[in-house]
């Protein structure tokens, strides 16, 4: 979509009024494109031409997530976050909560002044312009209304050379997540604010022992506005997939988890689709050579033959001394790739 021009767009609002709806916004803020973010209403949150849209209908539409920041003595302030697209929908009846499910976009603002309905968390705008806008000036919007906390965004994930992973999308149950291969090393590289010199502290840790996070535990943010490189290695499994995830944790000043603001990213752990086959080419040749050496000689002495040491007539026995070559060199492959001993 052209962001640039005035279309009928959907707005999804979410609240401060419980801090469970401030967490969404701060969700929003921190998630990488292409992430996952997930909103819940009640009907009577919904606006009257929404309210029986079915799935196919919404599903595609673009959205623009808003922060609403609610004040007991004057009106609401309404601050356009991001733009997102609704992927999925599904209604709950036992408890009667619309869900929506959005992959988020960049950020964004709003040309023009919008009218809100205080009454009304999800609407349909018509003929509005959405203009791009950076990470940077939301933090500086809403920060007065985040008091204690600090700020963080995932920018990406890259490989040894440098390479941008892709945010894949699993349709089962409404997540994204990053594949990993066994064995290999990986940068997490996010932004950090702390414009309001907060004392909460950032811990990162897997959910798998298997992958290692280089970074100091409740790392404080001192600077008020910063990019981290953080290192990841994963190590060689013996399986072939493993799922796990890495959890980004906010400590406040009393060292206690603030969970309403913990962030996920899943992990998708694969061998290289080469791995199997040089395993099994290389099992293949350590076992064949050992056969081998075993048939053509019973020691490694006899390599060499001394068929006749007075007239020094020495034989030397290529194919076994091949075969032991083979042995050490498979042996050393299966131990530096395979971890086998």
């Amino acid at each position: 979509m052209n962001w640039s021009e005035k279309k009928d767009i959907f707005i999804a609002v979410s609240s401060d009024y419980r801090e469970l709806y401030k967490a969404d916004i701060f969700r929003t803020l921190v998630k990488p494109t292409e992430a996952i973010e997930h909103f819940r209403y009640q009907r009577q949150w919904i606006s009257d031409e929404l309210r029986n849209h079915n799935k196919s209908q919404l599903v595609g539409q673009n959205v623009v997530l808003v922060y609403k920041h609610v004040e007991t003595a004057n009106s609401p302030i309404y601050i356009p976050i991001r733009t997102a697209k609704i992927i999925d929908f599904v209604y709950d009846i036992e408890t009667k909560v619309f869900h929506y499910y959005f992959r988020l976009g960049g950020f964004c603002d709003i040309k023009e002044p919008l009218q809100y309905n205080d009454e009304v968390f999800l609407f349909k705008a018509n003929q509005i312009q959405v203009i791009n806008d950076i990470w940077i000036n939301k933090i500086k919007a809403v920060k007065g209304y985040f008091a204690n906390h600090f700020f963080f965004k995932i920018n990406s994930l890259k490989d040894e050379r440098g390479k941008l992973l892709k945010t894949n999308y699993n349709r089962i149950n409404n997540s994204y997540y990053y594949k990993f291969l066994h064995g290999k090393s990986y940068t997490l590289e996010i932004s950090i604010a702390n414009p309001n010199e907060s004392q909460n502290t950032l811990t990162i840790s897997s959910s798998s022992p298997d992958v290692n996070v280089v970074l100091t535990e409740k790392y404080f943010i001192s600077a008020p506005f910063d990019i981290l490189k953080i290192p990841i290695t994963t190590r060689s499994l013996d399986v072939y997939r493993e799922r796990s995830f890495l959890s980004f944790i906010i400590n406040n000043a009393e060292d206690k988890k603030v969970k309403e603001y913990e962030n996920h990213i899943h992990i998708n752990k694969t061998m290289s689709k080469y791995k199997p086959w040089w395993f099994g080419i290389l099992t293949a040749i350590l076992i064949g050579s050992t056969w081998l050496l075993k048939d053509r000689t019973d020691s490694i002495e006899n390599i060499f033959t001394h068929e006749n040491i007075h007239a020094r007539d020495i034989h030397f026995d290529y194919f076994a001394f091949f075969y032991i070559v083979a042995i050490i060199v498979s042996s050393a492959f299966l131990y530096r790739f395979f971890n086998k001993k």
